[in-house]
C-alpha cells in the first residue's frame, strides 16, 4: 500500500501527539512523586545565634502612674517625660539620674514635650464636651513657648497671637 501525502502528515502528527502526551504524563508523575513521601520532612535544627546580645536593666526611675500613652522626648543624652500625677522630669539617659524634676500639683492630660531647653505639658482637656482645640491648646502652647524663648511677660503672651494675626492680616 502506498502512502499519500495526507497519510504521511497524519502519521507524523500522531507520533508528535504521542511524544507530547508521554512527556506530559512523565512530568505529572515526577511532580506527584516530589510531594508524596511517606515520612514528613523536618526542618534542620538551628544552631546558637552568636549575634544575639544580652539584655540587662541599665537603670530605673519612678515618676508615678501613667494613664495616657507614654511619650518620651529625647534631646541629646536627656529624656523628658511626665506622669498622669503631674510629675515632669528630665533624666540623663545614660545613668537615669534626674537632670531636673518637678511636681506640678495637678494631673497631666498628656505627656511632656521638650526642645531640650524648655518643656511644656498639657494639664487638662475638657473631656466629653466640645471645645476650640486651636484656641485652648495649639495657640496656648505656642504662645507660651514663644513667651519663654523671647523673655516676653507670661501674663501678656496672648498679645503675641494678636500681633501675629495683625501683621499677617489674618482674620
Amino acid at each position: 500500500m502506498t502512502r499519500g501525502p495526507i497519510m504521511e502528515n497524519q502519521t507524523r502528527h500522531a507520533r508528535a501527539g504521542s511524544f507530547v502526551g508521554g512527556l506530559v504524563i512523565s512530568l505529572a508523575v515526577f511532580v506527584a512523586g516530589c510531594g508524596s513521601t511517606t515520612e514528613a520532612q523536618k526542618p534542620a535544627e538551628l544552631g546558637p545565634n552568636a549575634a544575639l546580645l544580652g539584655v540587662r536593666l541599665a537603670w530605673s526611675a519612678k515618676l508615678g502612674e501613667v494613664k495616657f500613652p507614654l511619650a518620651l522626648k529625647a534631646n541629646g543624652t536627656n529624656v523628658t517625660l511626665g506622669s498622669s500625677e503631674g510629675v515632669v522630669a528630665t533624666l540623663d539617659a545614660r545613668t537615669g539620674a534626674d537632670v531636673w524634676r518637678t511636681a506640678l500639683g495637678a494631673p497631666l492630660a498628656a505627656g511632656a514635650g521638650s526642645d531640650g531647653r524648655y518643656s511644656a505639658v498639657l494639664d487638662s482637656l475638657p473631656w466629653g464636651e466640645k471645645f476650640d482645640w486651636v484656641d485652648k491648646v495649639s495657640i496656648e502652647l505656642t504662645t507660651g513657648m514663644l513667651a519663654l524663648l523671647f523673655g516676653f511677660p507670661w501674663k501678656d503672651r496672648r498679645l503675641l497671637t494678636y500681633w501675629s494675626d495683625w501683621a499677617g492680616d489674618v482674620e
